[in-house]
């Protein structure tokens, strides 16, 4: 087993470990459920921060257009039907992204 992989984003939030942030994550798309947007700045405020480290290395951006709002929603996205956060764009458009796969992003590769 290899050593724990902390996380620290750019808003200042951080975890040791990889597995805490993704508890956090999880617990937060958890307490707002399907269809409930985020309503809390801190919690979108880290959803955010969380975009912007997955955006690292990556093209196009999720944050490359301003944000309006997150919310929790089901993702039909590979034939499966699971609920992820949602951004929702200011231009009306949406994009899906998985709060533990953007935890999991190592842009150092």
């Amino acid at each position: 087993m290899g050593a724990a992989k902390p996380l620290r984003l750019k808003n200042g939030k951080a975890w040791r470990t990889r597995t805490a942030a993704k508890e956090h994550f999880t617990a937060m798309r958890e307490r707002y459920g399907v269809g409930n947007d985020v309503t809390d700045p801190k919690d979108a405020e880290d959803l955010h921060a969380l975009l912007e480290h997955y955006d690292q290395g990556w093209e196009p951006k999720k944050t490359s257009k301003p944000i309006e709002k997150f919310s929790v929603q089901w993702n039909g996205a590979e034939g499966r039907n699971t609920p992820s956060f949602f951004i929702h764009y200011e231009d009306g458009t949406q994009d899906d992204f998985s709060a533990l796969d953007a935890v999991d992003h190592d842009p150092s590769k």
